[in-house]
């Protein structure tokens, strides 16, 4: 995806992963690209604002955890670097996986362990027609409890989802990760628009470049 630069607010975070923890893992642009990368998630208030943007919580609830945070700034510190360290786990465990490889035990034992503390803060309810989780009424005020839907969304996909689905973007420079739920599941790029159209163009140069030497 394009280099962004972050604003101090009303930063739009791209949302193509398909389940959250790849929308969470692609808040870096450029990531294969060390000179290029940008890293969006800045703060404690932009994991806030990505968090109300993807859905993980409400904007009543992201404004609360935003004040918070800003009464507990060492705790706000903690969770967020909580939360890129989960986030570069999230990146590796699919990385690998999108490779055709295996995770390494470290890395799954760190996902398992965030997974963990949000199941322990959890209680199953009835709700509709059905049943779901629900986060313990005594934890709402805690700062992780934005990690934990991100965290759950990690291991329910390594658990129960489709895995032969996981994608890297094939651009040199990218790295995003997303769920490739195409007809024929050939999905390459993480956006066709913006990442497909640039390899077209380095493609059609490169074939340019090797025509007129030639000649």
């Amino acid at each position: 995806m394009p280099d962004k630069a972050p604003s101090a607010s009303g930063f739009q975070f791209e949302l193509t992963g398909g389940t959250p923890c790849f929308d969470f893992a692609n808040t870096v642009d450029s990531r294969c690209a060390p000179k290029q990368r940008v890293d969006n998630l800045t703060g404690f208030t932009a994991l806030t604002s990505w968090a109300r943007q993807s859905g993980v919580v409400s904007a009543r609830k992201a404004s609360e955890l935003t004040r918070a945070a800003k009464e507990q700034s060492d705790a706000a510190g903690r969770v967020f670097r909580k939360a890129v360290e989960l986030r570069e786990t999230i990146y590796r465990v699919f990385s690998v996986i999108a490779g055709g490889g295996r995770p390494s035990e470290q890395d799954l034992l760190l996902l398992g362990s965030y997974a963990q503390e949000a199941f322990s803060h959890m209680h199953l309810i009835a709700g509709g027609s059905g049943f779901e989780w629900s986060l313990d009424q005594r934890s709402r005020d805690s700062l992780m409890t934005l990690l934990w839907p991100i965290a759950n969304s990690a291991v329910d996909l390594l658990v129960c989802g489709d895995l032969a689905k996981v994608r890297e973007c094939a651009a040199d420079n990218c790295g995003w990760l997303f769920m490739d739920r195409s007809r024929n599941q050939s999905r390459r790029w993480c956006d066709m628009k913006i990442c497909g159209n640039r390899e077209k163009v380095r493609r059609h140069r490169r074939a340019v470049s090797g025509t007129q030497a030639t000649t």
